[in-house]
């Protein structure tokens, strides 16, 4: 029986909106002078020239060592270019400077999850939640420990995300199959989408009626949820088969 797989939030769903600091300028004859950082910044994001404005923010990084909001910036693009080698370098750069740079450690945890290096992304997680306690960050781990096989692991930080009164205030990005093998994405609420891993974990056991109890939860929490909804169509068919061949059975 093929299982639908649980989608796994690639991308740490706290995201950092960045913003170029107004600066002071000096006006000669009442003339304003140009910031021609802040003009080229402007110009880019007009283009949408990803490679352009990493070498502007590359070229302001190198005029100030100290500068780290712009590595950040540089990190996070990588991020979402799926560049996670690049991503990661630049990480480690910003936190030598300062260990506990809590965005810098949420990308880098996300660029290890992202490249499938999922002993560094739990132990970076985990020295995330050192410095800041977060239902996501408990999410992530427990998406790593399932992948990994740690069940007790994983319904470790299931627990805490469900006990946590936070948790029903986010949502989380989920990627799954569908029934064409495509790539889709869903938000749905954090809740949700942990009663969708615990019933699949009941269901990796057999108890297939507490996992049936967990899907329609997930599913009364975000009726459109894609997977527990899979999850027990998968379920109902099965049944369905059961009953069809035991009674195929005791007609022969």
């Amino acid at each position: 029986m093929k299982h639908w797989l649980i989608g796994i939030c690639l991308i740490l769903a706290t995201t950092t909106t960045y913003s170029q600091k107004n600066k002071k300028n000096k006006k000669v004859d009442d003339a304003p002078v140009v910031n021609h950082d802040q003009a080229m910044e402007k110009l880019i994001n007009q283009t949408g020239d990803v490679n352009m404005m990493l070498y502007h923010l590359y070229e302001k990084a190198a005029k100030d060592s100290t500068d780290m909001e712009t590595l950040e910036q540089i990190a996070y693009i990588y991020l979402l270019q799926q560049k996670y080698g690049y991503c990661i370098n630049v990480s480690q750069i910003i936190l030598k400077n300062d260990p506990a740079h809590i965005t810098a450690l949420e990308i880098l945890a996300s660029a290890y999850q992202g490249s499938n290096q999922k002993e560094k992304a739990i132990i970076t997680y985990q020295k995330l939640l050192g410095y800041q306690e977060h239902p996501k960050t408990h999410y992530q781990l427990a998406t790593l420990y399932f992948e990994t096989g740690n069940d007790v692991g994983c319904q470790e930080y299931l627990n805490k995300v469900l006990n946590d009164t936070t948790s029903k205030n986010h949502s989380v990005i989920i990627n799954f199959q569908d029934a064409n093998q495509q790539l889709k994405k869903q938000e749905v609420n954090l809740i949700a989408a942990c009663y969708n891993i615990v019933g699949f974990l009941y269901l990796k056991n057999e108890q297939v009626e507490e996992a049936k109890r967990y899907f329609n939860a997930a599913v009364q929490i975000a009726p459109n949820f894609v997977l527990p909804k899979g999850n027990l169509q998968m379920i109902q068919n099965a049944e369905q088969k059961a009953a069809e061949e035991a009674a195929k059975k005791d007609n022969d």
